[in-house]
């Protein structure tokens, strides 16, 4: 549930992104980094890896269906497709990354060659409520949902308490990754509504007029 939940999120804050987006006559293109930029087709779907480019709002409808039919599905390199973005992506414009930032061959490199290209980039991440404040106490055995493996684990105050300690450490690594390179970190979670996102929070750190 957990991981749907941030999947599902991250597909309503992508729409209305780029309802925003489109009913203001910028250029848009969303892309599935799930699968190579460089196929026609997704592999873990019918759909094609990429939406757009496109411009104007009578294409809204057509984005809501896509972003509807994506399927979220094992592990993605976070480096190699914002690198592959970088090089095939087009002009230098906005580019938005709504992840977690769960990938074990980083993002750094990514948003380095974003960055180098010229593009402007904010990231959103994204986390559930149970990743930040577990609600999980006693003698446990947890599974990866994206790569199977089991780990056994103790969940006790001391442990909620270096949990939380080394959660605020890994979010201010990416909040200095990002600085370095002029990036705009925006961590959210999923039970914040998601047009307080669009229309507050990315206004107030100046992505959106």
């Amino acid at each position: 549930m957990r991981d749907e939940n941030k999947w599902l999120y991250a597909r309503r804050v992508a729409g209305a992104l780029g309802y925003v987006a489109l009913t203001s006559g910028d250029r848009l293109t969303v892309v599935n980094l799930q699968s190579p930029i460089s196929n026609l087709h997704s592999p873990i779907s019918n759909l094609p890896p990429h939406f757009g480019p496109v411009r104007g709002r009578g294409h809204a409808l057509r984005l809501f269906e896509w972003l509807g039919g994506l399927q979220a599905r094992g592990t993605t390199d976070l480096n190699a497709g914002l690198r592959a973005h970088a090089v095939t992506g087009g002009r230098p414009g906005l580019v938005v990354l709504i992840s977690d930032l769960l990938s074990p061959s980083g993002y750094a490199e990514g948003l380095t060659r974003l960055a180098a290209r010229g593009h402007g980039v904010a990231v959103l991440h994204t986390l559930s409520p149970d990743e930040v404040e577990p609600p999980l106490a006693g003698d446990l055995r947890l599974r990866d949902v994206e790569t199977g493996e089991p780990q056994e684990v103790t969940v006790d105050g001391g442990t909620r308490a270096l949990y939380r300690r080394r959660l605020a450490a890994w979010r201010e690594e990416i909040r200095a990754t990002c600085r370095a390179r002029d990036v705009h970190y925006v961590p959210i979670e999923t039970d914040t509504p998601f047009d307080r996102v669009v229309l507050y929070d990315l206004r107030r750190a100046g992505l959106l007029r």
